[in-house]
């Protein structure tokens, strides 16, 4: 499912919904295709979360937690991925 409006943020993300166990799973890939680092902050009403989120950063293994607002930093050329419940 793309979200429009991350596009002004981001040159790519990429949304996909699990469903286990009576569980909802979301995995949200963000791409930096550009020449330059960026550090940008994603409101979650973007993404269509509208709770605080509690999740993973899938290559860094890293917790993530945000209530209002993603801040993600990307290299040039570089991604993140992140797998909330």
């Amino acid at each position: 499912m793309a979200v429009p409006e991350i596009l002004s943020y981001v040159n790519a993300i990429k949304r996909k919904r699990y469903f286990h166990k009576l569980i909802f799973y979301f995995v949200y890939a963000i791409f930096n295709t550009g020449d330059k680092n960026s550090e940008i902050e994603i409101p979650l009403s973007d993404l269509e979360i509208y709770d605080k989120i509690f999740g993973t950063e899938l290559w860094s293994r890293k917790e993530v937690s945000a209530e209002n607002t993603l801040k993600v930093k990307l290299e040039s050329h570089g991604a993140k991925a992140y797998f909330f419940k």
